[in-house]
């Protein structure tokens, strides 16, 4: 389980992926935990072969000063549930992870199939990965490319003060607040997310020329 605290690797496997596509200049759009990937990448390879950097929901800082702070209920009051080895009260944990993700109602598909992702992962997985010491202020300071933060007024998983901390240490960045959603912006309001993804997309790639 060591390898998932590894920052490093982290970075290393986004960086694999963009050398095997072949991708030119491509723009990170990073959920939730993918905020903390984006800034291990960012870290470890800088932001010169990235042409911006989309933050949805996305948490850049965890430890104990952040529970409550910029990591609301909707994370910690599930974890040791989330994290057992208990089958039952794993998938129970997982469960009322999800519901508490999204304002709107998912249908049964929706539901189930991201119940699924989410238990594709092992307890021990899950524990591994928020056992991490991170603050990414650093890797927002430095950032040179277009950021868009992307952010549920609504979260209590990524509170919006999460999203306040990265809007205040990225001179790049450009706050989108989504009034009356929760966690997951390109579910609860997809068509205005596409929407804006694309422009901001656009917009990255015409700045680098």
């Amino acid at each position: 389980q060591a390898a998932y605290t590894d920052a490093q690797l982290w970075a290393d496997d986004v960086h694999a992926v963009i050398e095997a596509l072949e991708l030119k200049c491509p723009t990170l759009v990073g959920w939730s935990y993918g905020g903390f990937v984006m800034t291990d990448y960012v870290r470890a390879y800088g932001d010169d072969n990235i042409a911006g950097i989309n933050f949805v929901c996305a948490a850049v800082k965890i430890g104990e000063g952040a529970l409550g702070t910029v990591i609301g209920p909707g994370f910690y009051e599930h974890f040791e549930d989330a994290t057992s080895s208990d089958l039952e009260r794993s998938i129970d944990g997982i469960r009322r992870f999800v519901e508490r993700c999204f304002k709107v109602k998912l249908s049964r598909q929706e539901y189930e199939r991201i119940l699924c992702w989410n238990m594709t992962a092992r307890p021990d997985v899950r524990a591994s990965l928020a056992a991490r010491e991170i603050d990414a202020s650093d890797v927002l300071q430095s950032l040179k490319v277009p950021a868009l933060i992307t952010q549920g007024r609504d979260d209590i998983t990524v509170l919006p003060s999460m999203a306040e901390f990265i809007d205040e240490h990225c001179e790049t960045g450009t706050l989108s607040w989504y009034d009356g959603v929760a966690h997951g912006p390109f579910i609860e309001e997809s068509e205005r997310f596409n929407d804006e993804l694309a422009v901001f997309v656009r917009a990255a790639n015409a700045s680098r020329g």
